[in-house]
């Protein structure tokens, strides 16, 4: 089976609820769906995938008890998934992503550039979109669940406005409108904690503590800049991944931080841009030292 991972940007046009359940499990005519899901579907067919999971569809949204239990599993069937259809460029479900993409670059300039051994290089200088100086390429990078989504999964096919990327433990590819030596943001952050992850054997833990704490802190940065529909669950949509490196490390995690990095890990601070800090949220979430405390990057 497949999973996609998106946007839902709003309200559910079709989800299953208790009044659509038995409609539901009789079949559901594809042209009904949302045009992200459309795709999504198109993709799984022609990758020759008979079974795709999303969570709109599978979970039961208004029944709190199913709601509860299938969120304790989703790590497992994110993890076990054959690939996960990242609809990156879709800012809502209603978008889609499976359309012309446009070249986000405006202007290339190559500049010569004197190498270290003597040898003539050139740099190239591109104009990205304001979206990627600002830190997000595509909309789903705004998304807090979508972090652990990726990270956990262990092949990821995304769609992104400017490019098709591949990810699994073997390769990182892409299809880009991008040029060749720019590279993706993607390749820092969260990333890393996937290599680190998937290579590390329990026998190597122990001497590769300092590369997993420092691959957590990239992700933490990347994790903490993205939005939450619901804030309290800030520390839950990263639960998952936090879990699997104290399993796999045995290490103990305390509230975002490990407690055998402590010292250095309440080295945090909030990011000085904006220059308008926002207020501790009101409902208690994690205690004041711990970054999972505030809103927005740090």
């Amino acid at each position: 089976y497949a999973c996609l991972s998106y946007c839902w940007g709003g309200p559910q046009p079709v989800r299953l609820v208790l009044d659509t359940m038995d409609a539901h499990f009789r079949g559901i005519q594809v042209n009904t769906l949302p045009k992200t899901l459309q795709d999504a579907i198109e993709v799984v067919k022609t990758l020759d995938i008979k079974y795709i999971w999303i969570d709109c569809l599978c979970i039961i949204q208004d029944d709190p008890r199913d709601m509860a239990h299938e969120l304790t599993q989703m790590p497992f069937i994110y993890e076990h998934s054959l690939v996960t259809i990242s609809a990156a460029s879709a800012g809502s479900c209603d978008q889609g992503f499976l359309q012309e993409r446009q070249n986000p670059y405006k202007l290339e300039v190559q500049l010569p550039y004197a190498c270290a051994d003597g040898r003539m290089g050139s740099l190239t200088i591109s104009q990205p979109t304001s979206a990627v100086f600002y830190g997000f390429e595509d909309p789903i990078d705004s998304r807090a669940w979508a972090f652990q989504e990726g990270i956990l999964t262990y092949r990821l096919l995304e769609f992104g406005a400017g490019e098709l990327r591949w990810r699994c433990p073997s390769s990182n590819d892409q299809i880009s409108l991008r040029p060749k030596h720019q590279n993706s943001y993607r390749q820092y952050g969260g990333t890393n904690l996937v290599k680190t992850l998937v290579t590390l054997s329990e026998d190597r833990a122990l001497e590769c503590m300092e590369d997993i704490i420092e691959a957590w802190q990239h992700a933490v940065t990347e994790y903490s800049k993205r939005e939450l529909s619901f804030p309290g669950d800030k520390l839950i949509a990263c639960a998952a991944v936090a879990q699997r490196i104290g399993e796999l490390h045995n290490y103990t995690y305390r509230a975002g931080l490990w407690e055998e990095n402590l010292k250095h890990e309440i080295l945090w601070r909030m990011d000085i841009l904006p220059l308008i800090l926002k207020p501790r949220p009101v409902e208690y979430r994690a205690p004041s030292w711990s970054w999972a405390s505030v809103e927005g990057k740090i």
